[in-house]
């Protein structure tokens, strides 16, 4: 059973720094997706400004779907911090492969894999896997 981290020391352990790499994919991913929320709040503004006018259904349904997806983005990501977290000492430790490996958005689950993967990855960039509307 892996211990809680309890202070600075325990965070140049190998567990550790592990951890801290998986935070910080964590956070570049956050941020891609606080992007990608802001684009797509921007665009379903667009599109219902023009519902307005008669035009853009679809296009409005599909902007509607990637909020959705954004949404449960958000929370599987807080689903992980929490997990990270794990203030019950009791619990064990869970690595960066069997957190991730509990992510269930396949889109979610690639980015993340390369952003721990590669800690000095552009957080702002697009991965290949993102769709841009």
């Amino acid at each position: 059973m892996n211990s809680p981290l309890r202070n600075a020391s325990d965070l140049r352990s190998p567990e550790g720094d592990e951890r801290l790499r998986l935070v910080g994919a964590i956070g570049a991913v956050l941020g891609q997706t606080v992007g990608t929320l802001e684009n797509t709040v921007s665009r379903i503004t667009e599109l219902t400004v023009l519902k307005q006018k008669g035009s853009a259904g679809s296009d409005l349904v599909v902007a509607l779907q990637e909020f959705d997806r954004l949404q449960q983005e958000f929370a599987t990501l807080g689903q992980l911090l929490e997990r990270l977290h794990a203030v019950d000492a009791s619990a064990p430790r869970l690595g960066a492969d069997e957190l991730l490996s509990a992510v269930t958005i396949a889109a979610l689950k690639s980015r993340l894999s390369a952003a721990f993967s590669d800690p000095l990855q552009d957080e702002l960039g697009h991965q290949p896997d993102d769709q841009v509307f």
